[in-house]
């Protein structure tokens, strides 16, 4: 018999005042100056008591980023708050749990996810704590809910670097779904699964491209580009804080838009203007 189940809600949200829904996301992923979650319910025991209960934004779903069936499975969605720019959330099952409980979810459905905290590499996240018996529970409150629009990111010495604070800084973006201007590849192999070194005039950032994404049947931007993608971050160096490694986890190629260079803007705004001076030239013979 299965402890937790799935239960589909579409298009419906009932409210609960108090309790478990008295606190957001944001709340949720408070860190100390090391970086480790300080939000009480964060690696506590998993009694009810301590389970927190949010609705989100799916920014990443099950098919997005991780595989359920290659490697070492995972199931697992990136979430965010609706009704803020701040607070997203990751919640993982590894492969010992009974997935066949979890739907498969895509990135715009909106959701309730009722589970436990725990510090993860640099993020709390929601786990099931390696058990089976822990499962976490989702409920699909509306599958068509869409994208959230991307916060865009001022630039990249904005997002890497560490504040305890989350006034600036990874910790602000962090499980966000954001976009990153004018910014080209300076180091790496592109193709799925892999990370590259990108950067604009202010620093540097990993791009991590999803193994689950199209990567492989495109070739690598050559100059600047936009990108959109879930700001994350997997801080596994070792140096006893969890400060370092944010990344920027891409999803398929479509994400990435080449920007023009300045004078192929220049040459297609004096072809406009030419085009224009030919018309009217055409018009005036007309009118002879």
């Amino acid at each position: 018999m299965k402890t937790f189940g799935v239960v589909a809600m579409v298009g419906v949200l009932t409210w609960v005042s108090g309790g478990a829904f008295g606190d957001v996301i944001w709340d949720y992923e408070a860190v100390n100056a090391l970086g480790y979650g300080t939000y009480p319910k964060v690696d506590a025991d998993p009694a009810d008591a301590n389970k927190v209960t949010f609705t989100g934004l799916v920014i990443g779903g099950t098919e997005d980023f991780v595989s359920r069936t290659a490697g070492f499975a995972m199931y697992s969605l990136w979430v965010q708050d609706p009704n803020s720019t701040k607070g997203g959330i990751q919640c993982w099952a590894g492969p010992w749990s009974d997935w066949s409980a979890y739907p498969i979810i895509h990135g715009g459905t909106r959701v309730s996810i009722t589970g436990w905290l725990a510090n993860n590499n640099g993020k709390v996240f929601v786990n099931d704590r390696h058990s089976p018996a822990l499962m976490w529970t989702v409920q699909v409150l509306d599958p068509n809910a869409g994208m959230p629009a991307p916060q865009i990111i001022p630039s990249v010495s904005a997002c890497n670097y560490f504040d305890a604070t989350r006034a600036g800084g990874g910790e602000l973006y962090q499980t966000r779904w954001v976009e990153l201007q004018n910014v080209e590849i300076v180091s790496g192999t592109w193709g799925a699964g892999n990370s590259l070194t990108i950067s604009d005039s202010t620093g540097t950032l990993t791009m991590l491209l999803s193994g689950m994404g199209d990567f492989n049947s495109f070739a690598a931007p050559t100059g600047k580009f936009n990108v959109y993608g879930v700001f994350d971050q997997e801080d596994t160096n070792g140096d006893g804080d969890y400060q370092d490694m944010y990344r920027l986890w891409v999803k398929n190629a479509s994400d990435i838009t080449a920007v023009p260079e300045p004078c192929t803007m220049a040459l297609g705004g004096l072809a406009l203007a030419g085009g224009w001076f030919v018309r009217r030239a055409a018009a005036k013979g007309e009118r002879s």
